[in-house]
C-alpha cells in the first residue's frame, strides 16, 4: 500500500518568514499596548494639571494619543525600512 500524503505546510524559508513576520506584529501590539497602560498610569497627572479636564476629556485625550500612535506605528516602522545613502 502507497501513502499519497503531501509535506504539511511549507518548509525552510517560507516558515522562517512567516514566524519572522509573527514575531514583529507581536512586538507591535506590545509596544502599543504598554502605551496604553502608560498613559492610564498618567491620567491623575492630566488631571491635576492646569486645565482640570472633566472626565470625559480625559478620555478623549487617552483614546486620541493611543489612536494617533497606533496609526503612525506602521508609517514609522516602513520609514525605518528605506535604505539610508
Amino acid at each position: 500500500m502507497t501513502s499519497t500524503l503531501s509535506p504539511p505546510g511549507p518548509v525552510g524559508a517560507a516558515t522562517g518568514r512567516r514566524r519572522a513576520v509573527t514575531a514583529a506584529m507581536c512586538a507591535c501590539v506590545l509596544v502599543a499596548q504598554s502605551l496604553v497602560a502608560s498613559m492610564n498610569l498618567a491620567i491623575p497627572k492630566i488631571a491635576a494639571s492646569g486645565l482640570h479636564p472633566t472626565p470625559a476629556q480625559l478620555l478623549w485625550i487617552v483614546d486620541t494619543y493611543v489612536l494617533v500612535f497606533a496609526g503612525l506605528l506602521i508609517p514609522a516602522g516602513a520609514l525605518g525600512d528605506f535604505p539610508h545613502p
